[in-house]
This record gives C-alpha cells, structure tokens and sequence, in this order.
C-alpha cells in the first residue's frame, strides 16, 4: 500500500486520497527524496509528476523553503509520530500556504522509511490567505474528503479487530488509521482558522 516500491503503485494509491497527497524517502536523518505525488497535488502546486519524483527538497524550493521542510520531515521521522502544522511556499504554479500533515511508515525494524503527506493548499496576497480559497477549501474537504475517510476509518478499525489479521498488515493499517486520523483533525484545525479570520475581520480579495 503506502509502502509500495513501485512507483506507479504507489501513484495508484496516492489518487485514491481525495486531498493533495505525496510520499517522501527517508535516506538518511536528513536526507529526504520526493517518491510520489498525486494528480490532486499536480493541481494545487504547479508541480509535474515526472519532472520532481526522485528530487530532494533543495531540488524543488528555495534553500529557506527547503531547510524548513527538512526540518518538519526529520522531525516527524525521529518522532514517529503523526504531525500538523502550517507552511508558506514557493510553488510553481504560486506562493501557497498548506495545511500539512505527515505520517511515518515504518518497516519492521520500526524504522522510518517513508512519509505520507496530504496537505489543503490556498494562495496567499501579500502573506494572507486569499478567502476564496480558503472557503473553496473548507468545501472540498468538508464535502468530499470527510464522508470517505470515516468510512475507510471504520474499514480499518474493522480489520485491525480481527484477530486472523498478520502483524505485517496491522502495521500498514495502523499508518493508514493514523493518515485519515490526521486528515481529519486538519478538518477541523481549517474551521478553527476560518473561524478566527471572520472574528478578526482579516479583509481578503476574492480571486
């Protein structure tokens, strides 16, 4: 699944998440490679399938930008633990701030060996987040992404119940629980910025 060396597989699985998602390497402590994105990302960042996979952070963003991203990588790498958190990049297609969250796959000498990430993605106009965006994201994720991923939640809390289920595909629904666990609480974070830009009267241009 998540752990697919194919590339091609692990495309296959990437676009069946419904909100822009991609797959680093772990090389190294602080060496990460972009392994998969998926058409959903392609869209939101600008970016090309076949002109970034196998690229490195510093490779794609701006040393700033790059150094950031490494930092939030090894963290939830050394961690091993889900993280969230806001970020500001350079795209290609434009500047754009993401709702990010990552979570580590391990291999069974609970090693990292790979990141899963989905992100909600919205352009900005001089460092504020465009409102049209922002609504236009909360729909998409509220409306499209929520329903399926407690569906598959609950698929995947069924099959971590059996008790024939191997150790090996305990592991990969566990990350798989923890990614859609993620993808919802980022739900929930974006209503809570929403609701704090409206309180504080943030004006921003449609686009």
């Amino acid at each position: 699944m998540f752990d697919a060396r194919n590339k091609d597989t692990l495309r296959e699985v990437l676009d069946a998440v419904q909100l822009p998602a991609f797959a680093i390497d772990v090389v190294a402590a602080d060496t990460f490679e972009l392994s998969g994105i998926n058409e959903t990302h392609e869209a939101v960042s600008g970016m090309q399938y076949d002109k970034v996979i196998g690229l490195r952070p510093c490779d794609i963003l701006s040393t700033s930008d790059a150094r950031n991203v490494i930092s939030k990588y090894a963290e939830c790498a050394s961690k091993q633990t889900p993280l969230q958190y806001f970020e500001t990049l350079n795209m290609p297609q434009a500047e754009i701030s993401w709702f990010t969250s990552l979570v580590p796959i391990l291999n069974e000498d609970d090693e990292t060996v790979r990141l899963i990430g989905n992100a909600v993605g919205f352009q900005t106009r001089d460092g504020m987040p465009l409102m049209g965006h922002v609504l236009n994201d909360l729909d998409y994720l509220s409306a499209e992404s929520a329903i399926p991923i407690y569906k598959a939640l609950e698929l995947v809390r069924h099959r971590l119940d059996d008790a024939s289920a191997r150790s090996a595909d305990r592991r990969y629904l566990s990350a798989f629980r923890d990614l859609c666990q993620t993808a919802l609480s980022g739900s929930n974070r974006l209503r809570s910025v929403f609701t704090y830009l409206r309180a504080e009267n943030v004006k921003c241009q449609p686009y």
